[in-house]
């Protein structure tokens, strides 16, 4: 299915456009591209001040120091695929392979992932909190 952006008029796949349930076609008005550069200044702007790169570093460095085998789990996916050791794959489920994610089901086991696009993989984790 296509949908034409309101900002640049082109036509392109849903793929490209983020998904908003409050929208009649599931799907933002605006592509990806277009949404980046439209909400850019407003990211930028927040991202200036200095409470938020404190809060934002203290949220990342209390997450490692909770999650120390996650962290470094992901860090050495991110670390191989970057080297080429590992390569990344296509979603296992659709086929995909738009920011695809590797997925752990044992974090003891770092190089073992199952590839997941976004939306899969976070169907994936809603089904761990069950």
């Amino acid at each position: 299915m296509v949908k034409k952006c309101k900002l640049c008029e082109k036509i392109l796949p849903f793929d490209n456009f983020y998904k908003d349930k409050s929208m009649v076609d599931g799907h933002r008005n605006f592509c990806r591209k277009c949404t980046y550069i439209r909400d850019k200044p407003r990211h930028i702007q927040y991202r200036k001040t200095e409470g938020s790169i404190k809060l934002e570093t203290e949220r990342k460095n209390q997450y490692r120091k909770d999650n120390r085998e996650k962290f470094l789990a992901h860090s050495m996916v991110q670390n191989h695929v970057r080297r080429g050791t590992l390569e990344k794959l296509p979603c296992e489920i659709c086929g995909s392979t738009y920011r695809t994610h590797g997925h752990h089901e044992d974090y003891s086991k770092p190089l073992e992932v199952i590839w997941l696009c976004d939306e899969h993989h976070k169907e994936e984790h809603k089904g761990d909190k069950k």
